[in-house]
């Protein structure tokens, strides 16, 4: 679980550079609908995936009205992926589990995510210098 976070990676990293509204989302969602157009176990199903965790990245930084672009927004991009991913693994692969270890497991994947997030704003910050 705790690789799973390098999925929403892309979010908070394109988010960071460009610092434009709409950047997570699109950071997000273009690698997941190459990743679906070119022949993946996946297919499209990896769109899917890109739309929902794209919206799930972009609230991060629309909860601070697009004024900061910071480590903790970067964090919370790579966070709150893990619901809708959760969701979906449940809904598209049967991924269920008793309530005790749904919320083990969405915890994990969040942490994953905040620690990819943090790990996409530093090396932002190294590219931009």
């Amino acid at each position: 679980l705790i690789t799973y976070g390098l999925w929403f990676m892309p979010a908070p990293l394109a988010a960071s550079l460009i610092r434009k509204p709409g950047s997570a989302l699109l950071g997000e969602f273009l690698p997941a609908l190459l990743e679906s157009i070119i022949p993946t176990p996946g297919g499209l199903t990896n769109a899917i995936y890109g739309i929902a965790q794209g919206v799930f990245s972009e609230a991060s930084y629309a909860a601070f009205i697009y004024r900061r672009y910071g480590l903790l927004q970067a964090c919370l991009a790579g966070a709150l992926p893990a619901v809708p991913a959760f969701i979906l693994d449940a809904l598209l692969f049967g991924d269920i589990y008793p309530v005790n270890e749904a919320v083990v497991v969405i915890a994990a994947i969040a942490l994953s995510g905040a620690l990819y997030g943090a790990a996409s704003y530093l090396a932002a910050k190294v590219v931009k210098g």
